[in-house]
């Protein structure tokens, strides 16, 4: 009996040993290899200007700022502004323009006098954006505090004004544009750009399960037989015959 129980304890373990369950890890990491970036400023057409404060997150963090910025003189600025900073990580990238004032009206190609704000800002973090424009105005319209994705802003002439402007590329990737201005076709004015990769989806883990620890049971041995009860003599009168 006991032979025939560890055998059946052995076939057990060799059943169970080895099994596996699968388990959801979340995963923190750019997809697709496009690196974070952002920059704070940049203009092409007439007025062109590199991206200003521009950085990539192939080096993991990374942190810039420009202290001000008179574009293209500071003696007739098409574009001032404050402090412009940027940041950016793996998964995330941030960039803001602080007292921005484009004079807009200098170009005379539309309508379109002026683009002003106190702090303008675009956040990505793993494929996801938002803006934030403080105390912001394109000419005498009052900007959204925080606008939904491709926000268009009805400005009278050729002029094109989208905010918290969104583009998702192939891989996954989102860039963020605060608030982008195009003039007549002939004029492009980002402020604030941000890009950040999507994020990867949660890829399954093996890991062991408990493995289920067998009990062995046995047949009890029968009893030994016990002695027989002691007889009760019973009283009584058998007839005497002879």
């Amino acid at each position: 009996m006991k032979r025939t129980a560890a055998l059946l304890t052995a076939a057990l373990l060799a059943a169970t040993a080895g099994t596996a369950h699968a388990q959801v890890a979340p995963r923190r990491a750019a997809a697709g290899g496009t690196p974070s970036s952002a920059f704070a400023l940049s203009a092409s057409g007439l007025l062109t200007v590199e991206p200003l404060a521009a950085l990539d997150g192939s080096k993991g963090y990374r942190q810039t700022s420009v202290a001000s910025v008179a574009l293209p003189d500071a003696k007739a600025p098409v574009i001032a502004a404050g402090v412009l900073n940027t940041e950016v990580d793996a998964t995330s990238a941030r960039a803001s323009v602080a007292d921005l004032k484009a004079q807009l009206g200098l170009l005379k190609l539309s309508d379109l006098t002026s683009l002003t704000a106190e702090v303008v800002s675009a956040t990505c973090v793993d494929g996801t954006g938002a803006v934030t424009l403080a105390a912001a105005k394109a000419g005498p319209t009052a900007l959204d505090l925080h606008p939904g994705p491709n926000t268009r802003v009805q400005v009278p002439g050729v002029v094109s004004v989208v905010l918290n402007k969104q583009t998702r590329a192939a891989d996954g990737s989102l860039t963020v544009v605060a608030i982008s201005v195009e003039l007549a076709g002939l004029q492009k004015i980002d402020i604030a750009s941000a890009t950040c990769a999507a994020a990867e989806a949660p890829v399954p883990t093996s890991s062991s399960s408990a493995t289920p620890t067998p009990t062995s049971s046995s047949t009890p041995a029968p009893s030994a037989p016990g002695k027989a009860p002691r007889p009760t003599p019973v009283e009584g009168h058998l007839p005497v015959t002879g």
